[in-house]
């Protein structure tokens, strides 16, 4: 191609020949690396720590900028150490978190059951598909086959109870496959980070879910405050934005925290809102 033809004819550079103030290469002494330019590509081999300060002898201009004037080689090959540590080590340490939030966000969603064995929290758990709950006898009075839908992270159901107001009453239940007890018990989960994710979770698949086999339009998403939920495993509400159910909505925190949901776009910020005032 042309771009290799214009490589053609380039001599090998070796590595003492380079001037490492012009050419920004410092960085590679760290980690013993010499450059090598060759006509296609450049390839990077290991050369000996003899060798280094050989270069460093016979090009003084390699000498770090942090060192003292005297062109000592040891120093500039302390310097540059020490240089790259300090560029290295906050990568490491922010993949480092990075890791432990990806781990955080997928313990939010495996977290086991350990409510009651039997009830409405167990029916619950059945439905979420909880690890914690397989091949349990079914405690559901609607039973456990064909009652739920089946999301990634949640599942969706039909409240037994109905809503007023709306020209279809029903209201969805939206859980998480992983236990929460209550909204105090999800504010509080591994240090905080499961809260926005999985609230936003719930807003989106409930939002789908409603909009496809309830109806369009505008929405109340809606959790019971932790003191008066009667069902001890966590769960959205989501009915008409015309409807009224079990005092909701409300602006009293300590019977439930609810937003109006007009779009799935709002989930994140809906997300932030709720987790803010949930208890």
């Amino acid at each position: 191609s042309s771009q290799l033809a214009a490589f053609r004819g380039i001599p090998l550079l070796r590595p003492q020949s380079y001037t490492l103030r012009s050419m920004a290469m410092r960085p590679l002494l760290q980690s013993r690396i010499a450059l090598f330019v060759s006509p296609a590509f450049l390839v990077y081999i290991a050369s000996s720590g003899e060798a280094r300060a050989d270069s460093f002898r016979q090009d003084p201009t390699s000498v770090d900028d942090e060192c003292d004037a005297l062109g000592n080689s040891s120093c500039a090959v302390g310097m540059l150490q020490r240089r790259v540590l300090k560029q290295v080590a906050p990568a490491v340490e922010s993949a480092s978190e990075n890791r432990s939030a990806i781990a955080d966000i997928g313990a939010c969603w495996d977290r086991p059951y350990t409510g009651r064995s039997s009830g409405s929290e167990m029916c619950f758990c059945q439905l979420a598909r909880n690890p914690a709950c397989a091949d349990t006898e079914c405690a559901c009075p609607q039973g456990c086959v064909s009652v739920a839908t089946s999301n990634f992270r949640t599942v969706i159901f039909k409240n037994t109870a109905r809503a007023s107001g709306c020209s279809d009453n029903s209201v969805l239940l939206t859980a998480p496959r992983g236990y929460f007890r209550d909204p105090a018990d999800l504010s509080g989960a591994l240090g905080g980070s499961c809260l926005v994710s999985v609230i936003t979770e719930l807003l989106v698949d409930s939002w789908s879910a409603y909009q496809t086999s309830i109806g369009a339009g505008k929405v109340w998403q809606c959790f019971h405050g932790s003191e008066v939920a009667s069902v001890k495993y966590l769960h959205l509400q989501t009915f008409c934005y015309a409807g009224r159910f079990h005092g909701m909505p409300t602006t009293n925190r300590f019977v439930a925290a609810c937003v109006a949901m007009a779009s799935v776009g709002e989930a994140s910020g809906l997300a932030v809102k709720l987790s803010g005032i949930i208890g």
